[in-house]
């Protein structure tokens, strides 16, 4: 498969299919890239705490094509398709990913679990980035800075994950306050949640994220801690300024 087009990524996110043995999630945003691996990873494995589902391997492990290939091949002890996490940062993973799929896609290795690697931005000659663009049974996923369109998207989805709407005035605030750091993004969203109650325990009624709440969970907006340092700074007032770096 070649590079998943954006349009197909949130169906493929939600369903990945069994014939998918890698998916390859990397790019300048990594805090969308972490995002879409803990949904996909969620997709398949549903609690990410089970050990018997969800193995994470070490950069060095991950690295090692025999390691890598067993964890691949290790079937569930209590059911259901295991997933395989990997975090890359050098070429050896490169070259252990490209092995696995060779063999796969040769027909000589059938992986048990989904293997899925979270990378940096990749040049189109990583060996990585080769790979899985080249194999059959593989996808890449790039993730480049999104618009405010699709901001807005993500949080109204993390909210109703819990049962919550937000007003447009949430919403509105949120994406100024944030701007579109996806992982900064979801933090914040998820001190929203727990602000507001999580599902099974809210107030009933109570599933409306307003901009007052997010006024209230967010506290200090980063703007106003921002002003607040560069001002103290620039008048010398080193114990307040210790304050504000603490508040900030």
């Amino acid at each position: 498969m070649t590079a998943l087009r954006p349009k197909d990524v949130e169906g493929f996110l939600a369903e990945p299919g069994e014939h998918v043995a890698c998916a390859l999630i990397y790019g300048p945003e990594q805090g969308l890239a972490r995002e879409r691996c803990q949904r996909l990873a969620k997709a398949v494995a549903e609690d990410l705490s089970d050990p018997w589902r969800v193995t994470s391997l070490s950069e060095q492990d991950g690295a090692d094509a025999a390691t890598l290939a067993d964890e691949a091949a290790s079937q569930s002890f209590l059911g259901g398709r295991r997933v395989v996490l990997l975090r890359a940062q050098g070429a050896g993973t490169g070259q252990a990913v490209s092995a696995m799929l060779q063999a796969v896609d040769a027909g000589s290795f059938q992986p048990a679990a989904l293997v899925i690697v979270e990378a940096g931005d990749l040049k189109k000659s990583s060996a990585l980035r080769k790979a899985c663009e080249a194999s059959k049974r593989a996808v890449a996923i790039p993730c480049y800075p999104e618009g405010v369109v699709e901001t807005r998207a993500a949080i109204r989805h993390q909210c109703s994950e819990e049962g919550l709407s937000l007003s447009a005035d949430a919403v509105e605030f949120l994406t100024m306050a944030l701007g579109a750091d996806r992982g900064l993004l979801r933090q914040e969203v998820a001190k929203l949640i727990l602000y507001k109650g999580p599902k099974g325990v809210r107030t009933p009624g109570d599933d409306e994220i307003t901009a007052e709440d997010v006024r209230a969970c967010l506290a200090d907006a980063p703007l106003e801690d921002s002003f607040a340092v560069s001002s103290l700074a620039l008048s010398g007032r080193p114990d307040a300024l210790s304050q504000a770096l603490a508040d900030a």
